[in-house]
């Protein structure tokens, strides 16, 4: 899957760049932090494990 996946070209193409924080479990203080092409309307990443404070 990495072969089909050009993460450079990926990084270099948004403009607008949507960052949100979602509870992967809830209470137990993990999250997964989402990036998002605004303008395409697709995820760029995924951050697993990304801790709040």
């Amino acid at each position: 899957m990495q072969k089909n996946i050009d993460l450079p070209a990926r990084y270099a193409q948004p403009r607008l760049l949507g960052i949100d924080e979602h509870s992967h479990r809830k209470g137990k203080k993990d999250f997964l932090l989402i990036l998002t092409d605004l303008d395409r309307g697709i995820i760029v990443d995924l951050l697993l494990n990304s801790k709040r404070y």
